[in-house]
């Protein structure tokens, strides 16, 4: 790899096709870091009730089309950025670490908290 220093800040969630494309963004990265470089990686934290996209209490934890309702609801100028929910793909903690063990990566230091 060729860069000392890769920067993903709230991108990982956005990938389209989910677990799957996030394991090849993370792949990527991998590759075109060097042998001691450091990867800079938030996502919004998945267990804080308040979710950071909608800013409101626990739609990550409901089916995707009572989400979507539960969203329309309260909040409706959310879907004017995404067509549904479900294009937000959060990842839990155990989630995180499984998608960089998969990409060939290791965290050297967690970080969890509810920022938004």
């Amino acid at each position: 790899g060729s860069f000392d220093v890769v920067v993903a800040f709230d991108v990982i969630e956005h990938l389209v096709g989910g677990d799957s494309w996030q394991v090849q963004f993370l792949r990527e990265i991998e590759r075109i870091l060097k042998p001691d470089g450091i990867l800079l990686l938030t996502t919004p934290n998945w267990l804080c009730p308040l979710e950071g996209h909608t800013f409101l209490l626990g739609p990550q934890f409901l089916p995707r089309r009572v989400a979507n309702r539960y969203i329309q609801w309260l909040r409706p100028h959310f879907f004017q950025e995404y067509r549904t929910y479900a294009e937000v793909h959060l990842l839990s903690p155990w989630r995180m670490k499984s998608v960089l063990a998969e990409a060939g990566l290791s965290p050297l230091h967690e970080l969890p908290w509810c920022t938004d």
